[in-house]
Parts: structure tokens; sequence; C-alpha cells
């Protein structure tokens, strides 16, 4: 059934495209990095959205939004493979080019894998949030939307299937086609159900077995691990992609009072990268990077497997200097554990670090960063 996607993707950019849209709308996006976690957990959010109120017989229109341009949709092979897989064309996907957001001035905004509203949804849009579900750390916005689901799961992905639980657990025809796409994101972003890694919950267990079932699993067997290994393996082939591209495939970028910050996150390691580019190229590539988006610190974050499961982190801070401090907070700071690559050091305002502690991915790095820039924050006005 996964002709039922494709005929709802289809539909939704023919109402798009004609401008016919006259039922109430809301738009389901994922968050800036777009990554599988993030597209496919608004798409099925949607489209589950949609047979839900067919169902009931409410009116309404959930368009699932990708907020990056189409053109980057291949930086991430791993959609493309995921989708195909399960019979769905990743080309029918809407990115944020294709819809006109300032011609929508009646519709809302449904939040997933993320909790507060990032540009283009500017001010105009906080009262009209009509959701989020998301696992990563509570901003405080949005209190009063009616429904606000956010912990610290491992998969956004998790949250939906618990969402429509009731729904999916009717069988209705489409659900062979929805527990493979949901399945990926939850494998990939719990490392296969691995507890070591720090980010698996008894939720992701229970959403995992709730969709395995379908395909007939009930834990992560072989078929299992195939389908996480392939997805991975695609997901890492990212060695011809040039600097610049490498740094957006998997962006965020965070405001802080005056301060503009950018995180990449990477399935590459340092040293083949350096190995490839050398440092001075690299560094000037993202310094140029930075500048191009007007950043006072990029933070590059990547995760491997050599010799068991590692992180590493680099920080640039511009020339400006700004957030000189807020790199020597994170070289001291006893959570990350951060030890430094003494031989890529080329200068005081670029760093390269092993990270020790590996259950900690930007999820949990960035608030630790946003804390560090507030603390400079206040002794500055001091």
């Amino acid at each position: 059934m996964a002709q039922a996607i494709n005929t709802y993707l289809d539909t939704i950019r023919s109402h798009i495209s004609t401008q016919s849209i006259d039922t109430p709308l809301t738009i389901v996006t994922g968050n800036d990095s777009a990554d599988l976690d993030s597209i496919l957990s608004s798409l099925l959010f949607a489209f589950l959205s949609t047979q839900a109120n067919r169902q009931k017989g409410v009116p309404g229109v959930y368009v699932p939004l990708v907020k990056v341009p189409t053109e980057d949709l291949q930086l991430r092979p791993e959609l493309e493979y995921v989708l195909g897989s399960a019979g769905v064309d990743y080309k029918k996907l809407v990115c944020i080019n294709d819809l006109p957001l300032q011609s929508l001035p009646h519709a809302q905004v449904f939040l997933v894998d993320h909790n507060r509203l990032t540009p283009p949804f500017d001010s105009s849009w906080e009262g009209r949030v009509a959701g989020i579900l998301d696992h990563h750390v509570d901003e405080k916005q949005n209190s009063h939307c009616p429904v606000r689901d956010i912990r610290m799961v491992g998969s956004c992905m998790t949250l939906v299937t618990e969402h429509f639980a009731d729904l999916l657990q009717a069988n209705p025809p489409y659900l062979h086609v929805i527990a493979e796409i949901a399945l990926a994101p939850i494998l990939v972003d719990t490392h296969a159900l691995r507890w070591e890694f720090g980010k698996t919950t008894q939720s992701d267990v229970d959403a995992f077995q709730l969709l395995a079932k379908t395909l007939g699993s009930s834990e992560v067997d072989e078929k299992m691990i195939q389908y996480f290994n392939q997805i991975s393996a695609i997901k890492n082939r990212v060695q011809h992609l040039s600097t610049r591209d490498l740094l957006r495939r998997d962006y965020k970028q965070f405001t802080v009072g005056p301060y503009r910050i950018g995180t990449s996150s990477m399935p590459w390691n340092f040293q083949e990268w350096i190995d490839r580019d050398g440092v001075e190229r690299i560094e000037k590539d993202t310094l140029n990077y930075m500048t191009e988006r007007d950043l006072d610190m990029e933070m590059v974050l990547d995760s491997f497997e050599r010799n068991g499961y590692q992180r590493e982190l680099a920080i640039f801070i511009a020339p400006n200097g700004r957030l000189a401090p807020v790199k020597e907070a994170l070289e001291k700071n006893e959570e990350i554990q951060l030890k430094p690559y003494s031989e890529w050091v080329r200068n005081s305002s670029i760093g390269w670090y092993n990270q020790s502690n590996i259950k900690m991915s930007r999820k949990q790095v960035w608030p630790l960063a946003q804390s560090l820039i507030e603390e400079l924050m206040e002794k500055r006005q001091e």
C-alpha cells in the first residue's frame, strides 16, 4: 500500500501548486537538520493525521514539510533508500522551496523533532502552534498548544508511533509500509536498540515491537540488523562531499542573545577528513561557511565505529573572538570530557577533540554549550 502515501503526497503537491486549499491547513514540520528521523516523523505524522481525520469525517489538510531546499535531498541518500525500499518516491516530498508560507496566513504548524519555532516560521506563527512531538531538551515555549509531548526518547518516531498506536493496532491496509518506514529512524537513532549508548528507552523498545510484529519480527533479529546496517552504510557514504556539503548536510543553527551558533553532525571521523583535505583547507572552508551564515561559532560533531564506538568534536571560533571563552569552558567541562588532538591545533580559535563521553550527542552537547553562552552573557552584563 505504498501507493497510499504516494497518492497522498501527489494530492498535497496539487493543492499547493494550485493554491486550492480551502480547508483547515496544518503544516507538519521537522527540524532544521532534516535528518532521517525528522523527515520521516513529519511525513508519517501528517499522513496518519490525515487518515485519522478521514475516519472521523473531520476536514483538514496536513502538509509534511522538509525544511531544506529540494536540491539538498541528494545529500541524504539514506532517505531515498528507506522510502524507495517501501515503494515511496522521495522526490514527491514537500520541501521548503515548495511551500508559499507567506500566502497561508490562517495555517497552523505542528512541530516534530523540535519544540521551538525556527525560520522561516517567525513570531507571526507563535499563536498558531497546533502541537509538538519532540525528544530534545524542552525549551519551555508554546506551553499552551493542544498537543505537547516532549520526552527524551531515542527517536522522535517513537513518539509518533505512540501517538497513533490505536490507529496502527487497528491493522489499517497501509500498516506494512508504515512499519517499514517507521522502523528505520528508530533503529538508526538507537543503534538498533543497543542500551549501552544511552539513547534507547523502554518507549523505543515498545514502539519497535508494535511496528516490527507487522513485518514478522518481535526483536532486533538478523533481518532487522541487516536493515539497520544497510541504512547506516548508505548514510555513512560522505567521503565524496566537499567540506561545505559535509557541514550543511545535517545542520542546525541557534541564536542565543546576540550570538549565532552553527552545529553540524557527520558520520565520518576527523582523521580521514583531514587526510583527504588537510587541516589548513578544512579550517579555511569552515571559516568561509561561517562567514556565509554569519556565525560566531561552529561546532562539528561526528560519531563512528573504530575499535568501539567513538565521538569527536571540533570547535571553530569566528575571527571576532566573541565566544572564545565558551570554547575554553567546554575544554574544561567534566561532563563532556574533551581530549584535544594537539597535533592538529594551529591557533587558539580552533580546537579538535576526542569526546570521551560517547553518550552525549548533539541533543546533549548543544544545551551544554547554550548554558555556557548564557553564563558568559551574564558575566558581560555585570
